[in-house]
This record gives structure tokens, sequence and C-alpha cells, in this order.
């Protein structure tokens, strides 16, 4: 399994967000609060829930981001 499947599939498992508001997660969804990592997500009706990131989820995430090259330079 690929890093962006792993990726899909922990926000799934980690969130237990509908398929429609994972689709629609762009880069600056999953941004730092302190030291915490947060998602946002869009939810049915407009609605933006902000989730927690599990450090699991945020290992997967952050391995997936740094092998695509996504993320921009500090």
């Amino acid at each position: 399994m690929g890093l962006r499947d792993q990726a899909i599939l922990g926000v799934l498992a980690y969130t237990f967000a509908r398929i429609g508001a994972i689709i629609s997660l762009r880069l600056k969804d999953y941004f730092q609060v302190g030291k915490r990592s947060v998602l946002r997500l869009s939810e049915k009706g407009g609605k933006k829930k902000e989730i927690p990131v599990h450090h699991k989820l945020e290992t997967i995430l952050d391995r997936y981001l740094d092998a695509a090259e996504l993320r921009k330079p500090a």
C-alpha cells in the first residue's frame, strides 16, 4: 500500500469522518496549534470541525507529505 493510501485510510480510521469530508481536505486543513496537529474537516451543510490528530496519524500524514514533497520550504 502506498503512502497516499495509508494517509487516506489513517484519516478514515482515526477521525471517523465521512468520505466527502476526507476527499475535500486540502494541505491548509492540516496545521499546528501549539505543539498539537489539527485537521479541519468540512462537514455537511458547510460546517467546519477541527479535530486533534492522534500521534500515529500525525506520523502517517507527515511521512506522506514529506515523501510527496507537498510541504512548503521553511
